[in-house]
């Protein structure tokens, strides 16, 4: 940063904000530089892993307090899925549904980057490279046509039949959130 407040072609980012880690990870063309930075947004992890170690031993505390097997066994009680055996069915048939596309999604990936080695900050770049680039697909043409509120509108009935829950508006100055 110079003296007039100006970086001089380097850019600021705050990655403590997942939203400028993925502007990062879908743009910069520099595999190092996604790569440094997802490193760095996830090294925070080892910093609280003492946090995170005792508050999975509270969890296992207070489910068994309250008469659950585990803390997922609790927490998906009042769930569409209702526990986790339903919960390991659905993930199976996701995985099956899901394993005959992902592979060739991948290669895709791989070939558009020329990248036989993937790793994690790869994805999300290379995604968009795709678009760009063999689909031609410009984001903000397609923007026009899904207006952001009757978008949110059209998401939440669709979930609110789906998953028999109740979406409502909450008016909050500035801003509109649903709950």
């Amino acid at each position: 940063k110079n003296d007039n407040d100006e970086y001089n072609g380097y850019h600021k980012f705050n990655l403590s904000s997942i939203a400028d880690l993925m502007l990062i990870m879908k743009y910069c063309n520099v595999r190092e530089t996604r790569k440094k930075c997802w490193e760095a947004k996830y090294s925070e992890i080892p910093g609280n892993y003492g946090i995170f170690k005792d508050m999975l031993s509270l969890r296992v505390q207070i489910s068994e307090i309250i008469g659950f097997k585990n803390w997922s066994e609790y927490a998906l009680v009042d769930s569409t899925i209702k526990n986790t055996e339903n919960l390991q069915k659905l993930m199976v048939a996701f995985d099956e549904g899901l394993d005959k596309y992902s592979l060739s999604d991948i290669n895709v990936v791989k070939d558009i980057l020329n990248e036989p080695d993937l790793r994690p900050w790869d994805i999300s770049y290379g995604i968009n490279k795709y678009y760009n680039t063999e689909l031609d697909i410009d984001s903000n043409k397609v923007r026009e046509y899904y207006p952001q509120e009757l978008t949110q509108e059209r998401i939440f009935d669709l979930f609110s039949k789906v998953l028999s829950i109740k979406f409502e508006r909450v008016n909050i100055p500035d801003n509109n959130h649903y709950v």
